[in-house]
């Protein structure tokens, strides 16, 4: 089940893309484990979301089900 973000937690997962360009994608990551996810930004629009299994496994199942759901013969 969705759980909204505090506003605060969501304000603080933007990453701007050009840390990474300055070598600090194995910090990033661990933001990402610690945080469960992180926001990349790139010319002030979303790009990407990196987000940890334990976030990822719930929605691909969720996903997989309205798929056999949806289309189901």
């Amino acid at each position: 089940m969705y759980m909204p973000e505090p506003s605060t937690k969501l304000l603080n997962s933007f990453v701007a893309i050009s840390r990474f360009n300055k070598g600090e994608a194995g910090k990033i990551i661990d933001e990402v484990h610690e945080e469960g996810f992180k926001i990349i930004i790139k010319n002030n629009e979303p790009v990407c979301v990196m987000i940890t299994p334990e976030f990822f496994i719930p929605w691909h199942i969720a996903g997989s089900n309205i798929k056999r759901r949806c289309f189901s013969t």
